[in-house]
């Protein structure tokens, strides 16, 4: 197992990033040694700049249950890519959405999708003025 293109990338991180990557735990000063940068990603395996292949426990904290580029995610990716990503207006597929969440959630009154952070923010304001004026 090889690790030279890792060590160069880190080398070059240090120069433009604190501690050479985006993380404390990616620094790899707990347990020593160099990050291993990635290149990318196959089902459950992750694949380093150098070539050597290790499978992903951590699955990005959650999003990556599915895996590294499961077809399925793929192809419905690639369908929304022809139609556009966001619009910052409403869709049919939001409502879809919607729906489908509450099927899952066992039936809510109602479900709130944000796609920025300021959203939640309103939307609590909205539902606390709301729930103010039931009284």
């Amino acid at each position: 197992m090889t690790n030279i293109k890792s060590e160069a990338l880190f080398a070059r991180g240090q120069k433009i990033i604190p501690g050479g990557v985006n993380s404390p735990v990616r620094a790899f000063r707990g347990v020593g040694g160099t990050p291993r940068f990635i290149a990318r990603g196959e089902g459950s395996r992750l694949i380093d700049v150098d070539g050597n292949s290790y499978i992903d426990y951590i699955c990005s904290w959650g999003p990556l249950i599915l895996g590294h580029r499961p077809k399925p995610v793929i192809d419905a990716l690639r369908e929304v890519l022809e139609i556009g990503t966001s619009f910052g207006a409403p869709t049919e597929r939001e409502l879809d959405l919607g729906e489908t969440i509450r099927w899952v959630a066992e039936q809510p009154n109602h479900v709130c999708i944000n796609e920025i952070i300021i959203s939640p923010t309103w939307n609590r304001i909205y539902v606390g003025g709301a729930e103010l004026n039931k009284r």
